[in-house]
């Protein structure tokens, strides 16, 4: 007994720890979504309170610079987020010192001016423009803090472009709400950006410096797994190896990474695993009590019955009864003997009736298969090929025009539409049964002249069409006057009566065309 529970003792342990590694780097993660909300909500929430200054910009012209001003400053005043503004009116000149110089560092954001412009230092506004609307971390010309420049378009009510407006955003909420989260000794958040500078992190050093981590281990591992993921690391900032679960902002592609220390996560295991090292000694003590006293009394009987109930299995065919239970049994015990008893016995009496129904079933199983598949095969048979002349009828080339057409790219399609010349004067002179005829015999030179290339169908009535694979334009057409050929120099007999089948001139048109859902638009051979 104590072997076994060795083993589980160690199963327990090993399953404790991946269980806890597995809930706290998934906590992880689920702190860097929530954080990622919050991060995404700043941004939004920035660029909605925005639009009622942009809208009161779009109304002022180039000319306009002091009242452009005053909603500027109205605007900044009470927003402790943004550090400064500048609008560039449409047709304006924009000083080349003053916000080209102050923005020149940012690489994913930049200023191109015309060759006229630049040399006299000043650029046209229509000549202006920055790529992406939030740049990377870079120091404020104003504050000297770590900020980022959101770039928000203006736009009239007809939605033409009227000027763009650069606002200095300040990181300190992100900064706060990041080193709020704190966990463990020494679990963190830090935020990088898209080019690894770091956003927030619990060094402010690290922060007000702007620290390049594109080279650590921890930026290159999360770029590897994508956009969100669990990685481990080793940290320069603590000097040792650290979990972390992250996810990255859609925009601006900023990653978020909740860290720990890989050796606090051993901690959370040694508490669970004592608790069940604890629990486990316990139980071994109580099950040595129990297992003392089953053995006199319950086991033994307990036994002997399952080697009874084993020859049973073994010999099912001749096996009636288990016997007479021991005396020294508990009267539970003989209970059981007797019950199971009568029940090997039922078993017994009913298994061959079993049987020979089984057989019968399988009898009959096998004749109701045949026949549902005689009929399945009828009712296909009717439903896709026409009664009278047994090629394809309108419905089955509808749905198999429908497969053609969705699987076809750049296949050329094929379609010949043949009507009868003269069929209602075949039916009233020598009857409807020599137009069966006419019909049944055209419906055969149609079937061997499409093999390998197509197939024909009868639309309804003495209209057919072929549906011909990838042909030329002058194949069809040389196609199509074989066919009628074919089919006026092939005539019928009718009772000694020889009658001749005939089709229309030859003439080109324009025609549209529906099968199924599609509309065509064909060149047809009469």
């Amino acid at each position: 007994m104590l072997v076994p529970l060795g083993f589980l003792a160690t199963s327990l342990t090993q399953g404790s720890w991946v269980s806890v590694r597995q809930d706290i780097l998934e906590k992880h993660r689920f702190l860097a979504k929530n954080l990622e909300s919050t991060v995404n909500l700043f941004f939004k929430s920035q660029q909605q309170s925005l639009k009622p200054l942009t809208k009161e910009l779009a109304r002022l012209g180039p000319d306009d610079a002091k009242r452009i001003q005053i909603y500027l400053e109205e605007f900044l005043e009470p927003n402790n987020d943004i550090v400064t503004m500048s609008y560039i009116p449409k047709g304006s000149n924009i000083s080349h010192v003053a916000i080209a110089q102050r923005y020149k560092k940012l690489t994913d954001i930049k200023l191109d001016y015309d060759g006229g412009s630049k040399a006299k230092g000043l650029a046209t506004y229509d000549n202006y423009y920055t790529k992406n609307y939030i740049s990377s971390v870079f120091k404020s010309t104003i504050s000297d803090q770590p900020v980022i420049l959101l770039k928000q378009n203006v736009v009239d009510d007809y939605m033409n472009k009227k000027g763009t407006l650069l606002v200095e955003l300040s990181l300190s909420f992100i900064r706060k709400t990041c080193d709020s989260i704190r966990f463990g000794e020494r679990g963190h958040c830090a935020i990088l950006d898209s080019k690894g500078l770091i956003v927030a992190h619990p060094n402010e050093e690290w922060v007000d410096e702007i620290r390049d981590l594109s080279k650590t281990d921890i930026f290159k591992k999360a770029k590897e797994v994508s956009e969100e993921g669990i990685v481990k690391f080793y940290s320069p900032f603590l000097k040792m190896d650290m979990i972390s679960g992250f996810v990255q902002l859609e925009h601006p592609g900023w990653k978020i990474y909740i860290n720990q220390p890989v050796s606090e996560l051993g901690f959370h295991v040694k508490k669970v695993v004592k608790t069940v090292s604890q629990w486990l000694a316990f139980g071994i003590l109580i099950s040595l009590i129990i297992a003392h006293f089953l053995t006199q009394k319950i086991t033994a009987p307990i036994n002997e019955l399952a080697v009874k109930a084993r020859e049973a299995r073994i010999r099912s065919e001749t096996f009636t009864s288990l016997g007479k239970a021991p005396e020294s049994a508990p009267l539970e015990i003989r209970q059981m003997y007797a019950a199971i008893s009568a029940l090997i016995q039922k078993l017994s009496a009913s298994s061959n009736k079993v049987k020979k129904m089984n057989y019968s079933l399988e009898k009959d199983i096998q004749k109701a298969t045949a026949k549902l598949t005689a009929t399945n095969k009828y009712l296909y048979t009717i439903s896709t090929k026409d009664h009278l002349t047994k090629i394809a009828n309108r419905r089955y080339f509808e749905m198999k025009m429908e497969k053609i057409l969705q699987q076809a790219s750049n296949e050329r399609i094929g379609i010949i539409l043949i009507d009868v010349d003269k069929f209602k004067f075949i039916n009233d002179e020598y009857g409807h049964d020599a137009g069966d005829l006419a019909l049944k015999h055209i419906s055969k030179i149609l079937h061997e002249s499409s093999q390998g290339i197509g197939f024909p169908a009868r639309l309804g009535g003495d209209e057919f069409v072929v549906y011909i694979k990838n042909p030329t334009q002058q194949a069809l057409f040389e196609y199509a006057e074989k066919l009628r050929q074919t089919v006026q120099n092939s005539p019928i007999v009718w009772h000694k009566d020889t009658i001749k089948l005939t089709a229309l001139a030859s003439i080109k048109e324009k025609q549209k065309v529906f099968i199924g859902k599609h509309q065509l638009t064909l060149n047809i051979q009469k």
